[in-house]
Parts: structure tokens; sequence; C-alpha cells
């Protein structure tokens, strides 16, 4: 490395680096404060996939609790749960097997039916 027509020391490009980290990372530089550049660098980079990583699942988990209460509250609408289940429809699935209890007709389920 190069700075300014002079050699940058290793030592001095691994500090600045680390120096200009957020606090969150401070218990990362703590634990590679004594390795070398190139080490501080790789770890970095690995935390940074991590954090990522992490942030993604917390994203998706929190959609998926939200879409999942959505459900349990009926989509915020006023339609209330039959109580059926894809497995008490039967295995075949059949739209002949089901029936409304608002409009009392077979074919559909109460969340699916057309006069609500």
């Amino acid at each position: 490395m190069k700075g300014a027509g002079r050699p940058v020391d290793e030592e001095d490009a691994k500090l600045k680096l680390l120096n200009s980290l957020p606090p969150s990372y401070k218990p990362l530089v703590y634990s590679i404060c004594d390795k070398s550049f190139q080490e501080c660098w790789n770890a970095l980079l690995q935390d940074q996939i991590s954090r990522e990583f992490e942030k993604s699942s917390v994203e998706a988990e929190s959609q998926l609790l939200y879409s999942t209460q959505r459900q349990s509250k009926g989509g915020g609408s006023s339609r209330r749960s039959s109580g059926y289940t894809p497995e008490k429809i039967g295995a075949a699935g059949s739209k002949s097997n089901l029936y409304c209890r608002y409009c009392k007709k077979k074919g559909h389920l109460l969340e699916s039916c057309f006069k609500l």
C-alpha cells in the first residue's frame, strides 16, 4: 500500500481501519486487534456477511410473523375462521366436500364466501 508517494505501514492501516468502525463492532475489534491487517480484513468481511445474513433472517422472520398474525386475525376482514385446515378438508382437497357455514352452500368455506 502506498499513501502520498510513500509506503503505508500495515499497522497504521489496520489501526485506521479498526478505528473507523462504528461502536457495534467493538467486540470484534477487541478480538482481532492483535492480528495482521489481512486477518483483520478477512474477519471484518466475514462479520459483515454474518450481519447481513442475520438481518435478512430477522426480516424474514418478522414478515412471517406479521403474515401469520394477519391470517390468525382473519386478514383484517370481518370473516370468522371456520376451523378448517387443509388436513381437515380431506386428502383429495375436493371442493365438493366443502361447506360454507355462512351462506350454507357447498363448494367453498366461510373464508372464501362471496356473500361476505
